[in-house]
């Protein structure tokens, strides 16, 4: 079995941490995915999100945390994270509880079952569907233009990477 990463930036969000990362805790071991480490990035939170990670750390054997001095926002603190995983895979997902714990192991048994190097989880909708539909549309004509193999691509902050390329990424 191969081991997943899990890395979740954390800003202002003390009020779902706890919901999140216990009912991930449940998924997980539940879809027997318990060789699974979760990366909590501080990215500068004003409230106690803070306490509540180093709660979960000491809760959790899994859980690895790191603060960041300020906020540097979501992708530098997605970055940061890559470069502590251990796993054959990273996986990136929001604080939020946007998404559901229970998508965790079905984008982990996406890639598993797939030849593919990244995959990124679908909404089925949201309040933001017109940028999001734009941000979709933007990127297929890239695709087009520059005559790529990518099949569809839908802007998430959900999505499952293998190791290799988050080498590659955290070289920048």
């Amino acid at each position: 079995m191969k081991k997943v990463s899990l890395v979740i930036p954390v800003y202002n969000s003390e009020k779902s941490l706890s919901w999140l990362i216990s009912g991930l805790i449940q998924v997980l071991s539940r879809a027997k995915k318990n060789q699974t480490e979760i990366i909590l990035v501080n990215d500068g939170s004003r409230d106690h999100s803070d306490s509540v990670c180093k709660s979960l750390l000491k809760r959790y054997s899994n859980i690895k945390y790191i603060s960041l001095s300020k906020n540097f926002g979501q992708h530098n603190a997605i970055l940061t994270g890559m470069r502590f995983t251990r796993g054959d895979y990273v996986l990136v997902m929001d604080d939020d509880l946007q998404t559901p714990p229970e998508a965790v192991p079905l984008l982990i048994e996406e890639i598993e079952k797939t030849s593919a190097d990244v995959v990124f989880a679908k909404y089925q909708s949201t309040k933001d569907f017109f940028f999001r539909k734009l941000a979709s549309k933007i990127n297929q004509l890239t695709n087009i233009a520059l005559n790529s193999q990518v099949i569809e691509i839908d802007t998430t902050s959900f999505f499952i990477i293998k190791k290799f390329l988050v080498r590659e990424i955290i070289k920048y």
